[in-house]
């Protein structure tokens, strides 16, 4: 597992300009990846060993990355390591709208786009989604 991780690590480091970024998202990553932890950042970083989820507040609130690079890396990674012969892998990025000012992360009185939905500013969580098809019939 570790030998995988350090691949997924290997091939996020150009997202990540700064060494500091590098060593705030793989932890953040490792985080992600475990079972039993729910995705915010509170949990995140006591599962990691951080006292405080401050580097993952900085990360993913102030640091500049490059998201879809980053989006992209996973992507390839995930279709090398999980494809098999006669599979498709089918990845969909898709983001929920969200209207109003009091959306968590949108401060209060202003609203933001993603760039995706209408011609109405909104707010829009993005998650990717990974299918996989295959030409077995499904368990009965």
């Amino acid at each position: 597992m570790e030998t995988v991780f350090a691949k997924l690590a290997a091939s996020l480091a150009p997202v990540y300009h700064r060494r500091d970024l590098r060593q705030n998202a793989l932890p953040y990553l490792r985080g992600l990846l475990m079972p039993q932890v729910t995705g915010n950042r509170w949990s995140i970083a006591q599962a990691v060993g951080l006292a405080r989820p401050y580097r993952l507040h900085h990360l993913l609130g102030r640091a500049v990355w490059h998201e879809d690079a980053a989006g992209d890396a996973v992507r390839f990674f995930l279709a090398r390591h999980l494809s098999a012969d006669g599979e498709v892998m089918i990845f969909d990025k898709t983001g929920q709208a969200k209207k109003g000012t009091m959306t968590a992360a949108t401060p209060t009185g202003s609203r933001h786009s993603s760039g995706t939905a209408s011609t109405d500013v909104a707010v829009k969580p993005s998650r990717q989604h990974l299918s996989r098809i295959t030409q077995e019939a499904p368990p009965k």
